[in-house]
C-alpha cells in the first residue's frame, strides 16, 4: 500500500488555508502553523488534516488567532504610524502621523479589556519577556487581580502564553509589517539583507531578510521576514529573494 503525500491543492483548500504549510523535508507530512506541529499523512492523507483541525487544542489556538486578528484588521485599516523600536535595534522610522479616533484607538472603544491585554503584549515584546511570564496573570486568582482587587478590568483580563504568543505572531507582526512595507515604498533606495542559517528547531535551512534605508539622516534596519529553505542551492536563495522583492513592491 502507498503512502500518502502532500497535495499542494490543500493550501487553496478553506478548511486548511490559514494554518496549513508543506513540510519542506517530508513529503508524507504537513505542518500546523499555529500548533508549530508536524502531521504525518503517510496513512490518512486528508483525513489527518480533518483530524487536526478539529482536535480541542488546534481549535483553542484558532480561537485565539483569530480574535488577534479582528482587532489588527481594524488598526490596519487606518493611516500607519510609528514602528516600534527595541531596546537592541535602531530608532523607530517615522511613516506618518497618526489618525485619532479610528485604527488601534478606535479598536479599543468600549472594549478596555482587550486594550489590557494588547498593552501587555507589546510590553512582553518590547522587553523581551518570555511567552511564559503570561502564566498566572489571568482571572480571578491571577496575579493583575491580586493585585488589584478592585478592578473590573483585572478581573478580566486574560492573556495567556497562548494568547499572547499569537497576538504578536498574527497581530502584531502583520501590522508593523505593513507599516514597514509602506515606508519602504515611500523611498527612493533600500538595502535588502539576508542571512541563512540552520534552525534547530524546524531542522531546516532559515534565511531571515532584512531591509536597510536612510531615514531622516540617519541608516535604519528591520526585520522584514523568514523563508524555510530545507535542502536549497544559490537558485533557491535567489528565488525566494526575489519573491522579497514582489513583497516590497520592487
Amino acid at each position: 500500500m502507498g503512502r500518502c503525500v502532500f497535495s499542494a491543492k490543500w493550501l487553496g483548500d478553506e478548511r486548511f488555508s490559514n494554518w496549513l504549510a508543506e513540510d519542506p523535508k517530508d513529503r508524507s507530512s504537513a505542518r500546523c502553523k499555529l500548533c508549530s506541529k508536524c502531521i504525518n499523512l503517510a496513512s490518512m492523507g486528508e483525513a489527518a488534516l480533518v483530524s487536526h483541525a478539529s482536535s480541542r487544542k488546534h481549535l483553542a489556538i484558532l480561537s485565539a488567532a483569530t480574535s488577534s486578528r479582528s482587532f489588527f484588521a481594524a488598526s490596519t485599516s487606518s493611516s500607519p504610524g510609528r514602528l516600534p523600536s527595541s531596546a537592541t535595534s535602531t530608532p523607530a522610522i517615522e511613516v506618518c502621523t497618526p489618525t485619532t479616533g479610528s485604527g488601534a484607538t478606535g479598536a479599543f472603544s468600549g472594549n478596555s479589556e482587550l486594550k489590557s491585554e494588547v498593552l501587555w503584549a507589546l510590553n512582553v515584546v518590547d522587553k523581551h519577556y518570555s511567552y511564559r511570564s503570561c502564566q498566572g496573570l489571568s482571572g480571578d486568582a491571577g496575579l493583575f487581580h491580586r493585585m488589584f482587587p478592585d478592578s473590573a478590568i483585572a478581573s478580566k483580563f486574560a492573556c495567556s502564553e497562548t494568547k499572547c504568543r499569537y497576538l504578536t505572531t498574527f497581530g502584531f507582526g502583520p501590522y508593523f509589517q505593513e507599516l514597514l512595507l509602506a515606508h519602504v515604498k515611500s523611498v527612493d533606495n533600500f538595502v535588502l539583507l539576508f542571512d541563512e542559517s540552520h534552525n534547530s528547531q524546524l531542522q531546516a535551512k532559515q534565511m531571515d531578510v532584512h531591509v536597510r534605508t536612510w531615514d531622516a539622516g540617519q541608516v535604519t534596519t528591520r526585520y522584514f521576514c523568514s523563508e524555510f529553505l530545507g535542502h536549497a542551492c544559490a537558485d533557491d536563495l535567489l528565488d525566494k529573494l526575489s519573491i522579497c522583492c514582489d513583497k516590497l513592491g520592487r
